[in-house]
């Protein structure tokens, strides 16, 4: 007795065509979600680079060349597709290549507004809260001292400072200057909430330029008061700089 395949053995190799579609088609999603997820450091970007090689050679490459060795046509609808997911994966690590050779590790050195490493002005600190609270007391009695940060510099060059502040008076004025008592920032400090709901905003003040090492920042107000939650110094290229400044205004650190 002879047995006899009874069944429709296209049938059956379509679907299996589309399975191995569908398994490319879902490893180069997760690939290029990697791509999208990991892009914030050097790190994260050879990491989805080394696992999207990983899975084009050895799951979505050997899959491709086992369907072109049973016989199925690189003519076939789902297999102009799978090249077009094998180029849709190859363009994003082409791209991911490009990002990893020209990333630019961000320089940052935070100063916490309630961490002075010498305060000697009426700035009081609020741990609990986070943030040193500045008044103009000191210089509306004829006095213009500040709080003073240690700061280290990981890298010399210029920097922009930001500022966090809450601010409820219709007009606070800040003063920051270097080690040296030279002034870089002085502004009207924007109006960020009301007294009864406190918000902190982001205020970019002005590059300056500091040595690699450890220095020190002064901070003070002149005018009504704020809070400081934290100063964040961002390294900026050279080529990005315009040098300037807001004046030779000096504050004495006492």
């Amino acid at each position: 007795m002879v047995l006899q395949y009874i069944g429709n053995k296209e049938e059956q190799r379509a679907e299996y065509l589309q399975a191995a579609y569908d398994l490319i088609n879902a490893e180069v999603v997760s690939a290029i979600d990697l791509f999208d997820r990991k892009n914030t450091s050097k790190e994260d970007i050879q990491y989805a680079l080394n696992s999207a090689n990983f899975v084009k050679e050895n799951i979505i490459q050997p899959k491709k060349q086992s369907l072109l060795d049973s016989g199925y046509s690189s003519a076939d609808p789902l297999m102009n597709n799978i090249d077009n997911k094998i180029q849709e994966l190859d363009n994003r690590i082409e791209q991911a290549t490009v990002e990893l050779a020209n990333f630019k590790e961000e320089i940052l050195v935070v100063i916490e507004g309630e961490d002075p490493y010498e305060n000697n002005t009426s700035m009081t600190v609020d741990r609990a809260g986070g943030y040193g609270a500045f008044t103009s007391r000191d210089f509306d009695s004829g006095k213009w001292t500040v709080a003073k940060y240690k700061v280290t510099i990981p890298k010399a060059g210029y920097y922009m400072p930001y500022y966090f502040i809450i601010n409820y008076n219709d007009n606070a004025y800040i003063n920051v200057g270097d080690e040296n008592g030279r002034t870089f920032d002085n502004f009207y400090v924007p109006k960020t909430c009301e007294y009864w709901d406190w918000k902190t905003e982001k205020v970019q003040g002005s590059r300056e330029y500091f040595e690699a090492g450890e220095t020190y920042i002064g901070v003070c107000c002149t005018i009504n008061g704020f809070m400081l939650d934290k100063i964040h110094l961002v390294y900026e290229e050279a080529d990005d700089v315009l040098i300037g400044g807001n004046g030779d205004d000096m504050l004495v650190f006492e």
